[in-house]
């Protein structure tokens, strides 16, 4: 595994800034670290119920730029010896509606 992201923000993956392709996997990963069924093997159903978005290419049009800024960063807050919910961060992801993002509610 290379890490990309710190050696030079001029850097592309898939065409888009690599700034914008980490907003959307910080964002799936915030939907994997907790799912439950379905969730697990459909992780972009959750952030966009509409069906709109399938696929990390989809979820990188600009159109969704302000969606992603908005998303909690997987964190946590100590390195625990086992699963503590407490220690595990944010847990929720927002869900995309395009009322919100694009018309300024």
């Amino acid at each position: 595994m290379n890490n990309l992201f710190p050696i030079s923000s001029s850097r592309t993956l898939l065409g888009y800034p690599l700034t914008q392709v980490t907003a959307r996997l910080d964002a799936v990963l915030m939907v994997l670290k907790s799912c439950k069924g379905q969730q697990c093997t459909m992780p972009w159903t959750i952030l966009h119920p509409d069906g709109n978005v399938h696929n990390l290419r989809d979820a990188l049009n600009p159109w969704y730029d302000g969606f992603y800024a908005t998303q909690a960063k997987v964190s946590f807050s100590s390195c625990e010896l086992g699963y503590i919910l407490a220690a595990e961060g944010p847990q929720e992801v927002h869900v995309y509606e395009a009322m919100k993002y694009h018309l300024g509610d």
